[in-house]
């Protein structure tokens, strides 16, 4: 018989993938729906508004200030130099 902690993480690990697979999945299909109604846009401006808000409160926390900088910094750099050798490709 297994051991149970050696069972217990992967099994926890796996059932936490499917849980997000399955969210995914309903918001993705709940999403379709909607594509071509006022909702979406409603949508679309309260995710812009939330990602605004939560920039506005992680510049404000001095602590993350500055990881901001150091982590998305690099990640936006990579993104531009990918899309410029797609682009020219």
């Amino acid at each position: 018989m297994p051991d149970a902690d050696n069972l217990a993480t992967p099994l926890a690990g796996s059932l936490g993938d499917l849980l997000a697979l399955v969210i995914l999945a309903v918001v993705a299909n709940a999403g379709a729906a909607i594509i071509d109604s006022l909702w979406s846009t409603v949508v679309l401006v309260i995710l812009l508004a939330a990602t605004v808000m939560n920039i506005f409160f992680t510049m404000r926390n001095a602590y993350v200030q500055e990881l901001i900088w150091a982590g998305w910094g690099p990640l936006l750099v990579a993104l531009a130099i990918s899309r410029s050798v797609l682009r020219y490709h």
